[in-house]
């Protein structure tokens, strides 16, 4: 079950020289502290946005923090912790940036793991597709908001190269840079062609390209009971903990 036929230019629809100013802009990036987060980040600062870097490890998180604002010379990059195993992280996460009273602009939900079986990780790339889907139809109509999801590529991070399968030198010939796989993200971020060309519930493939969804990523009935399943679980998850 593959949600997204995965094909990539080599010439690049989008690079961080088209990143617009981000004056005044706020974003929040989850694990940006290595690989594809970390770059984006970066390149979000550079072009003066307030970046926010969400991630569990302090000391981790809080280097790349500092690391940034020495590379770019923005101050305004912070740290809010954020466990993404844990419900009550998140909330508590959310409530510490509401507190701030600081618009969002842009939020990019890039924090993630690898696990066996490959099935079960395909099914998960599939529910991201489908989630931004049934959340720009449920929340986003008629809203100046934009919502898509995207496939950053095969990216040779700490990520792919500490877990646990077997990829051959072959397989990992093709895998491209953190630079070049933050590059799809900061598009769907940043471009204006995304409020230009009114871009919602698109799935993206380097670098910047619309990419084609299968049969199953197209299925707004398996989109509106993903959702009403998540919603339902994460009620029994957390009346359990009261």
């Amino acid at each position: 079950m593959n949600p997204l036929v995965i094909t990539h230019s080599e010439e690049k629809h989008f690079n961080f020289d088209k990143i617009p100013d981000l004056t005044g802009k706020v974003a929040i990036v989850t694990g940006g502290n290595s690989g594809i987060g970390y770059v984006t980040c970066r390149e979000l600062a550079r072009k003066k946005s307030h970046v926010f870097l969400l991630g569990r490890n302090i000391e981790k998180v809080q280097a790349a923090v500092e690391t940034i604002k020495s590379e770019t010379g923005n101050q305004d990059v912070e740290f809010l912790h954020l466990n993404l195993k844990s419900l009550k992280s998140v909330k508590e996460c959310a409530e510490n940036f509401l507190a701030r009273n600081l618009p969002l602009h842009i939020l990019i939900n890039n924090a993630g793991a690898i696990t066996r079986p490959g099935q079960r990780y395909k099914q998960s790339k599939l529910a991201n597709i489908l989630f931004t889907d049934e959340f720009n139809r449920r929340y986003l109509e008629g809203e100046q908001v934009y919502s898509n999801s995207l496939h950053p590529g095969l990216v040779d991070t700490p990520l792919l190269r500490r877990n646990d399968l077997s990829y051959s030198e072959t397989f990992m010939s093709s895998s491209i840079s953190p630079e070049d796989g933050a590059i799809t993200a900061l598009y769907c971020a940043t471009s204006p062609e995304i409020e230009e060309k009114n871009y919602r519930g698109r799935c993206f493939v380097p670098f910047g390209i619309e990419g084609k969804k299968s049969s199953y990523a197209e299925d707004d009935d398996l989109a509106k009971r993903l959702w009403e399943f998540t919603e339902n679980l994460i009620s029994e998850k957390l009346s359990q903990k009261k």
